[in-house]
């Protein structure tokens, strides 16, 4: 906060009206723990790859018309599943059932029936005996686990499904309703309009700003790749040699698309930046 009363004073009024748990790494319950960016960042970041280089005017447009494939494409893959009965989209039911199948071989102990608490021991792993037997705890009323998943992602971790299979509680329940195909097609529903050729424009009744040539851009092949940030740097810390999963091959980065258990935070966690 005092760096950012350093750049500008008034912002800090403004972000003290806001919820903390929206936007501080400290104070978000550790639902994103660990995690220093977000999917839709990343999202993005992939579906606008090659437009950083562009100048501004076929910047805009190579944006729209992407966003307009983007946004059609999802359309149809959504009225598609819907064809054939699905409720939940995929990335929720593929989620959801590699986690049934790590649950089926789980432990289950009720230590409290009526609060909804359990302990969940973890199978082994395969064939490396000295992996899996981690107890984790489930209060189903309180829509908590203690491996984070739940919190996290909004669907059913592998102790969670274990705990419903054993109480024979239907598990989609449990799954977020935005992972619902209606829901997600309500993403969609906006429509773009198409732009009619300049000709048919209406002449602009506002004053028209004409570049500055001075600070045109120097000859040479612009920069194509992200700037590197502070979740880069991270990486790089951490033993990682990682620019982007969009940028260029190589391992990706273990804290953005991964699950990743809940180890600890502060005093209410981490959020993303």
């Amino acid at each position: 906060m005092e760096e950012l009363k350093r750049l500008d004073e008034k912002s800090v009024a403004w972000f003290s009206k806001l919820d903390t748990q929206k936007w501080t790494q400290a104070y978000d319950l550790g639902y994103r723990y660990g995690w220093m960016t977000t999917n839709i960042d990343e999202c993005i970041n992939g579906v606008l790859k090659g437009a950083r280089m562009l100048p501004i005017t076929a910047l805009v447009q190579l944006t729209f018309y992407r966003c307009v494939s983007y946004f059609e494409t999802r359309r149809a893959e959504i009225r598609a599943r819907m064809a054939v009965g699905d409720v939940y989209t995929a990335y929720a039911i593929e989620k959801f059932r590699r986690a049934e199948a790590k649950a089926s071989g789980h432990t289950v102990t009720i230590f409290h029936r009526i609060h909804d608490t359990f302990e969940v021991i973890t199978a082994l792993h395969g064939f490396h005996m000295d992996k899996g037997r981690n107890k984790q705890v489930v209060k189903l009323n309180e829509g908590t686990c203690s491996c984070n998943k739940w919190q996290s992602f909004g669907i059913s971790c592998s102790h969670v499904l274990a705990v419903s299979a054993h109480m024979r509680i239907d598990s989609w329940q449990l799954v977020e309703k935005y992972y619902r195909l209606d829901a997600y097609a309500s993403c969609y529903a906006p429509e773009f309009n198409p732009i009619p050729h300049e000709s048919y424009w209406s002449y602009p009744d506002f004053p028209i700003l004409h570049p500055d040539p001075t600070s045109m851009r120097d000859k040479g092949r612009p920069r194509s790749s992200r700037i590197r940030n502070e979740m880069d740097l991270r990486n790089q810390a951490l033993g990682f040699d990682v620019v982007s999963p969009h940028d260029e091959p190589g391992p990706l980065d273990p804290t953005v698309l991964h699950d990743r258990p809940h180890t600890g935070h502060l005093q209410h966690g981490q959020v993303l930046t």
